[in-house]
């Protein structure tokens, strides 16, 4: 009698248990039903690029996961210690700046300038044709030919236009010298750096150290002498063709053969403006 019950407990045990389980399940699927149906309009209309790297999850994969811890900033990380640039880093770094940024400009004037003399020379020439015109009509007229007079009777947009031409190129001409005398004062600060450099660091820091992994202080020193120098001459070059230029008793071919040489003085050069 004693193990007919024992059996029949344990039978009406693991039918509860059974029955629980089936319970739990229905209620499983009724919460996953309930969340497919309330999911947000926003994750329905996700991009694909974020469905597909992993970013965007149903409602039944994100319960019962934990929340990813967040990622360390890159403050509370180990920072590499960089060492902070000294003083004469510092002033060399500011004038090369400043210095590539007047080279810049100066190029640009260059280039402006050479322009300017390029459409003089051509206004020129269609000057000249102009006169020689003038003169063969004034000849054909049997009237005694008068140079002023004839260059006055056909002064046109010609002539407007080689002024305007001349204006310009004397523009151009006076940023290249504003430009050049500030690449001298800029080489005469580095000179002082370098001085400085020498008597508080001494002559090895200045001469021998490399200042940024490359050249010392003394080599930066020299490259932007050296370039100040090659500003000055082409500066003496570029004057020299601007007066040939706006010369009134320079011929066209005058003219003409100032620029042909100037251009090829600037191509047997290193530093072609």
């Amino acid at each position: 009698m004693c193990l007919v019950l024992l059996h029949n407990d344990i039978g009406e045990d693991l039918a509860s248990r059974v029955q629980a389980r089936e319970k739990a399940s229905e209620h499983e699927e009724a919460s996953d039903k309930f969340f497919s149906c309330q999911q947000p309009p926003l994750l329905l209309l996700a991009p694909p690029l974020f469905a597909s790297r992993g970013m965007v999850r149903s409602p039944a994969q994100l319960r019962g996961t934990k929340s990813p811890s967040p990622a360390p900033s890159p403050s509370r990380s180990s920072s590499v210690n960089t060492p902070a640039e000294n003083p004469y880093q510092r002033k060399a770094r500011a004038l090369l700046v400043e210095f590539s940024l007047t080279r810049k400009s100066w190029h640009d004037q260059v280039g402006l300038a050479l322009r300017h003399a390029a459409s003089i020379v051509l206004i020129r020439s269609d000057l000249s044709a102009t006169d020689l015109n003038s003169a063969v009509f004034l000849k054909q007229q049997d009237a005694p030919f008068d140079a002023a007079a004839a260059q006055q009777g056909f002064k046109s947009a010609g002539h407007e236009r080689l002024e305007a031409s001349y204006r310009q190129l004397l523009g151009a001409m006076s940023s290249i010298e504003t430009q050049t005398a500030l690449t001298l004062t800029i080489s005469q600060k580095f000179e002082s750096v370098l001085i400085e450099a020498s008597k508080t660091r001494g002559m090895s820091f200045a001469f021998e150290q490399p200042l940024w992994l490359t050249w010392p202080l003394a080599r930066f020193n020299d490259e932007v002498l050296e370039l100040t120098g090659q500003f000055r001459a082409s500066r003496s070059l570029m004057t020299a063709l601007t007066q040939t230029l706006t010369d009134p008793i320079k011929t066209h071919e005058e003219c003409q053969a100032a620029l042909t040489r100037h251009r090829a003085n600037s191509n047997s050069t290193s530093f072609a403006p």
